[in-house]
């Protein structure tokens, strides 16, 4: 009899702490839950594989060297990827890997191609720059394709050059 008091007891003792929680009494009755989301930072930047790499050999264009100076496509619509859930800012830094004698990095251009930049027409690369900023987050992937271009005058030595073009995104 004992034991089943004790019993008894102890699952008073635990009924009362499972209502020891709610909030009883007149109309309405109101018990505030906090629900917490975390969204956390989003910032990506992408170049599928076939993007790598661009080459322009002159070896048999027939119009080489030219009598003035000319501009020849390295590659259209290249493609490079960037993600933020944040406004973010798009640039670059160029550099000449293999320096050829008349062969700098302001000889290579860039331009958009299907997007709207505050830039418009062929810019001439430098050391660093920037393609994009933006105060507006974008959603999921988004392309930012670019037209590569140089401009060549005949004087260059024989050779290869090779610019190196880093792609960085950052957010504030």
């Amino acid at each position: 009899m004992k034991k089943l008091l004790i019993l008894v007891a102890v699952l008073a003792a635990a009924t009362g702490m499972v209502w020891a929680d709610a909030v009883t009494g007149g109309t309405p009755v109101h018990h505030n839950q906090t629900l917490t989301i975390t969204i956390p930072a989003r910032l990506g930047i992408n170049i599928p594989t076939l993007e790598h790499g661009f080459t322009l050999d002159l070896s048999t264009d027939p119009t080489y060297p030219p009598a003035v100076s000319t501009p020849y496509t390295i590659h259209t619509n290249a493609t490079i990827q960037i993600l933020s859930n944040a406004g973010y800012t798009y640039g670059y830094t160029a550099s000449m890997t293999t320096t050829l004698a008349n062969l700098t990095v302001g000889d290579f251009q860039y331009g958009a191609n299907g997007w709207v930049p505050v830039w418009v027409g062929w810019q001439t690369f430098g050391a660093a720059g920037t393609f994009e900023t933006s105060l507006t987050a974008t959603t999921g992937w988004v392309n930012r394709n670019l037209d590569y271009r140089v401009n060549l005058d005949g004087t260059e030595a024989p050779g290869t050059g090779v610019m190196t073009i880093v792609h960085t995104i950052t957010q504030p």
